[in-house]
Parts: C-alpha cells; sequence; structure tokens
C-alpha cells in the first residue's frame, strides 16, 4: 500500500501534494501537486479526499480547476492531497518469523521477536484467519484474537502486524454542524 489523499502525517514529506493542515483553502488535485499513480481501493479523484478527511473542513465547490477543500487544523501535519503510487507506506509494517509451529486450533504463537506489538494491532501469516488481531503479548509469545486455521501455522513463517497508522481526525457526533 502506498499513501493516499487525505492521510496525515507529522513527518517531513518531499512532495507538493502534502498540504499543511492548517485549516487554508486548496484545490483537490492543484496543478502544482504532482501527478501519481492512484493506488489500493482508491477513486483517484476528491472522493479519496472527502472520504478521509475532507468531512471535517468545509468545502467551497467548484472552481476552475475542481473542488476547493479546506485542510484540517493539526499543529505540525500535513495532509495528503492526491494518491501517490510511488511513495513509501507511512508507517511500515512490522514482520518476525515463528520459532515454533502452531496447530490447528491453537490460539497462541512462538515468534522471535515481539518489537512493534501491541494488543489490538491486526497479525497476519499463512495460517492466522483474516481480521485476527493480537489479544495479548507474552514475551516471545503472542495471544491471538482468532484460532489458527487448519494447516497451522509453519516454523519458521513469517508473521506481519500492522501498526497503528497515522492519526485522523474524528467525525462529529449525528447532528452536528
Amino acid at each position: 500500500m502506498t499513501t493516499l489523499a487525505g492521510q496525515m502525517s507529522n513527518a517531513a514529506q518531499p512532495n507538493a501534494q502534502w498540504l499543511v493542515a492548517d485549516g487554508k483553502p486548496y484545490y483537490v488535485l492543484d496543478p502544482t501537486q504532482s501527478r501519481r499513480t492512484p493506488a489500493g481501493i482508491s477513486e483517484g479523484n476528491r472522493q479519496d479526499y472527502i472520504r478521509r478527511v475532507g468531512w471535517q473542513g468545509r468545502r467551497r465547490g467548484l472552481g476552475p480547476l475542481g473542488w476547493i477543500v479546506c485542510m484540517p487544523v493539526a499543529a505540525g501535519y500535513k495532509v495528503a492531497g492526491a494518491d501517490d503510487g510511488v511513495e513509501a507506506n507511512l508507517v511500515p509494517n512490522v514482520t518476525t518469523t515463528t520459532t515454533a509451529l502452531a496447530t490447528a486450533g491453537a490460539t497462541v504463537i512462538a515468534v522471535t521477536s515481539a518489537t512493534g506489538f501491541a494488543v489490538g494491532l491486526p497479525i497476519a501469516a499463512t495460517g492466522i484467519p483474516a481480521g485476527a488481531s493480537i489479544a495479548a503479548i507474552n514475551s516471545l509469545n503472542i495471544t491471538l484474537s482468532a484460532a489458527v486455521l487448519a494447516g497451522g501455522v509453519a516454523n519458521g513463517a513469517t508473521v506481519t502486524v500492522t501498526p497503528v497508522g497515522p492519526p485522523t481526525v474524528a467525525k462529529p457526533p449525528a447532528g452536528t454542524k
């Protein structure tokens, strides 16, 4: 996965598509922004931005180049105004390997390192059901939220954990304008 319109980051970003989260209005897909290949579930248009953070700010309707949106306000952060199929993930996945076979029905797997793991993060490996997460961490033993599938998890299998990504702006309660 790569960076998508509406993602936020507090790291220095080299591309012109990253706009300061200062509440100012910008054209979505402003001509000064680089044109990069959309990625993932992206639609490659203003809807990607609006889906992630655009609801927070005002939209001023059509301008000569498209929709004008206002950035969220978050000191020290930037917001991607367009997708980028070339950039690296803002938060890279954490990987480790298993140190023992985990048989079908088991809920604990042994790993070589638990650095970067945290309770509640999504975890994936061949033999771990889709949507499983970390339920508990006891040294190098990881308890899963779902039992291992038939066929188990092999010794030496690669385990991937998706860390928490950049912040999102919370949506207001229903009925709030």
